[in-house]
């Protein structure tokens, strides 16, 4: 009780002395036993919260000068231990202005004698110890958020939003000052979180706390995430030592007992190993939550369903309650529409979902501004990550189910998701900062700075669609905002200086648009708007509008390498061969099976789990289906074999749409070109870039080589692929044309084997 004041109370300390900011205020006291607030209590500002202080030690005179930090306004005090109160003493004081609005710690440096106050700014505040409210700079290091800061007498160390750690020496710090990173011990993961407490052990060893991992370091050694086990060579036994790797431990060496592997008891082998945390950023391979006892639900009632992506083993949905829920205990309470968004996850193909584990989309998170937005949830297979964004903050899961935010990717609230390959490509930004960015970093901000063109329009993007890398590795990026159309390519690797527009548009362009996808075959953009309709385009300019079907309005689409599928208002399911969509293109109505409910809602979300069957999403139910029909997941029937043959747009079945303005079949595989068992061919398209392959089920080998005029190899890709289907495409990831006279494509039975089977010319000019 002695030592209670008030709620809002921040902590320092001064020798004997316990100094206190708060509530507009200043106070100390050194009592255990005797409350002294009242008397030693010193206002500032009392209309706002103080939010950070910092004392220095007491001078020779027994004076301690404090600097307090509030809202806008920074307060030089000074404090005596007198009887029977306090005296305190105004030094100077300053408000407005480039003082900090929101600052969070801060320390004094006796070496340096300076105050140093951190805001999570690209800057941080360095005071003159003397009057620091007047007399102050703002200085960077490296030009990254500086978000944690830590001293002893010899260091000064920061930590970063780029998850970084960097030193100097303690002296007074100026423009000029060198900050050294500090490195990750060799062997050892880097952080891939922001570091914000840094707190010194002794003169040269450091404990430093990410958002949820520890690392412990020095500023000479490096740093390892205190999980991680540093490997040393393991001593030959003498008869006077007790080896540990000859004794039997509980758990199951993950490494032979002659090495030092991550997983070696740190103690005594009859103890659990230390295993190594696996990192949040890259896993090696796609991974499975672990399931909890009990059993998975369906999706709550009163839940909508904005988004959702899959991997193999799991699907993710971003869902919004229709009403707000009281943030202490889920009652619901006002229709607004900053309403609570979740995220869900499914690893039996959607028969039951369970709410993830880590909420990073908590109670009154804010989704994009367009608050229909389906493009704020993916699957980057590159990085094995799901990636989420809302709120101007951007989360990855390898699982879907336990989710990180990666500051790094943070932009604007105004965001839109979009994958290329090993580009996360994003939309969006203010409404004069409208911008494509890309990134292929987990660990370093690249957008910023090298990766982002501007779009030079006074209207906020709303929704992005990226075609993967052509033989050049161009990607080609489309935006559409509130009546126009932007279409830029990038040579990639993409900097700044490789984006170039291509096209840009404002006739005849949807205002208002939800979801957009880019279909390979068809080699169009597929736009979704709010009204529900349905524009093609193959770029920015000639925009189309379709009517798939009288009296409903289109509310979903998606694409696989076969099919183009529509979501329609009435509940109702249309397809058509992924070919070029015209006028005269005939959408063929995918029926509910026998002895399934059929969808009476709008159809928003349709997610291909393979070329031909897919899961979607209405307003509150789940469906699953494939070409030949569909069923709500509730329904205890089975759902019809996948038909087998590709769609062609001049070889169809009878219930298959007929579609003119195509490419003749000369240019298109048919299912003519499935070998038969035991048989190989690989074809390429020099339309789409890509390679057609059918051979037996299996993993191949695919190589795309490009040769000059005299035969010499000027550029080869080297592709895994597994073939499940006929016509499997493969599309080349670095593959150039530039300076070849001919190239080749070829099919061999696997990278070690390397034996060839097939293969085919690529035209070239």
């Amino acid at each position: 009780m002695p030592l209670h004041w008030s709620t809002n109370t921040m902590l320092t300390v001064s020798g004997p002395h316990l100094v206190f900011g708060g509530q507009g205020a200043a106070n100390a006291t050194s009592s255990l036993t005797t409350w002294e607030f009242a008397n030693n209590k010193y206002t500032t500002n009392a209309s706002v919260l103080s939010q950070v202080v910092v004392a220095q030690p007491a001078d020779a005179d027994g004076n301690v000068k404090v600097l307090v930090g509030g809202q806008g306004y920074l307060f030089d005090v000074s404090f005596k231990a007198t009887s029977p109160k306090y005296t305190w003493e105004k030094l100077e004081n300053n408000a407005g202005g480039t003082v900090p609005t929101a600052p969070y710690d801060g320390i004094y440096s006796s070496k340096a004698n300076q105050y140093f106050l951190i805001d999570g700014t690209d800057t941080m505040m360095v005071a003159n110890g003397e009057k620091g409210s007047k007399n102050f700079k703002k200085l960077s290091v490296h030009d990254e958020k500086i978000i944690g800061i830590g001293m002893n007498d010899e260091y000064i160390v920061v930590g970063t939003d780029a998850n970084k750690l960097y030193k100097t020496n303690n002296v007074t710090i100026t423009e000029e000052t060198i900050w050294t990173e500090i490195p990750v011990m060799e062997g050892m993961t880097p952080a891939d979180e922001p570091i914000k407490n840094i707190e010194f052990l002794d003169d040269g060893s450091f404990v430093a706390l990410g958002t949820t991992q520890i690392y412990k370091g020095s500023v000479e050694g490096g740093y390892k995430n205190i999980n991680e086990v540093v490997e040393t060579p393991t001593a030959t036994p003498t008869a006077t030592d007790a080896p540990v790797v000859t004794a039997t431990p509980t758990a199951t060496p993950v490494a032979t007992p002659t090495t030092a592997p991550v997983a070696t008891p740190t103690t005594s082998p009859t103890t659990k190993p230390d295993v190594t945390s696996e990192p949040t950023v890259t896993p090696d391979v796609t991974q499975t939550p672990e399931e909890p006892s009990e059993p998975g639900i369906p999706l709550p009632d009163g839940w909508h369903i904005i988004d959702v992506a899959h991997n193999d083993n799991t699907i993710v949905v971003m869902a919004k309650n229709a009403v707000k829920l009281n943030d202490e205990d889920d009652n619901p309470v006002a229709n607004s529409e900053n309403t609570c968004v979740k995220l869900y996850y499914s690893n039996d193909g959607g028969n039951s979902w369970r709410e993830c584990e880590t909420k990073p989309l908590s109670s009154g998170a804010q989704i994009s501004a367009n608050k229909l937005s389906q493009q704020q949830l993916v699957w980057w297979e590159n990085k094995n990550l799901f990636v989420v964004h809302g709120g101007g903050k951007t989360f990855t899961s390898s699982d879907g189910n336990e989710w990180d935010e990666n500051a790094n990717i943070n932009w604007t609230e105004n965001t839109y998701l979009s994958v290329s390959d090993e580009y996360l490509i994003l939309s969006g930004g203010s409404a004069m900062d409208t911008a494509f960015a890309a990134q292929t970093s987990l660990t370093a901000k690249e957008y910023g700075t090298t990766k982002k063109a501007l779009i030079n329009s006074p209207y906020k993007t709303s929704a992005v669609a990226v075609k993967p890398k052509d033989a050049n590795g161009d990607i080609y990026a489309f935006a559409l905002g509130a009546g126009y159309a932007f279409y830029y390519k990038a040579r990639t690797p993409i900097a700044t200086a490789t984006w170039e527009k291509v096209d840009q548009n404002s006739s005849g362009i949807p205002i208002s648009v939800y979801d957009m996808i880019y279909a390979n075959g068809a080699d169009q953009f597929f736009a979704v708007t709010n009204n529900g309709k349905l524009f093609v385009t193959a770029s920015a300019g000639g925009y189309k509008e379709y009517e798939i079907k009288q009296g409903a309005t289109v509310t979903g689409v998606n694409a696989s390498d076969d099919y183009i599928i529509i979501g329609m208002s009435d509940g109702s399911f249309y397809k058509t061969a992924n070919v070029p969509v015209t006028a005269d293109t005939v959408w063929t109505e995918i029926p509910a099976i026998t002895g399934a409910t059929s969808a009476s809602e709008p159809i928003k979300n349709i997610e291909f789990i393979d070329d031909k069957s897919f899961i979607a999403f209405g307003i509150t139910q789940t469906y699953k289906g494939n070409t030949n029909g569909y069923k709500n997941i509730k329904d205890d029937v089975e759902l019809p074999e996948d038909p087998t043959p590709s769609p062609t747009p001049t070889t169809k079945p009878t219930d298959e749409p007929t579609v003119t303005d195509t490419p003749t079949t000369t240019d298109e595989p048919t299912t003519t070109d499935v070998p038969v068992p035991g048989g190989y061919s690989i074809k390429f398209d020099d339309k789409t870039y890509k390679a057609i392959v059918n051979a037996p089920n299996g993993t191949y080998a695919i190589i795309f080589a490009a040769y000059d005029a005299e035969g010499k190899l000027v550029s080869v890709n080297l592709e895994q692929k597994e073939v499940s289907k006929p016509d499997t495409s493969v599309f080349p990831t670095s593959f150039t044309t530039e300076g070849a006279a001919s190239g080749k494509v070829m099919l061999w039975n696997s990278i070690d084997g390397m034996v060839p089977l097939a293969s085919d010319i690529i035209p070239f000019g």
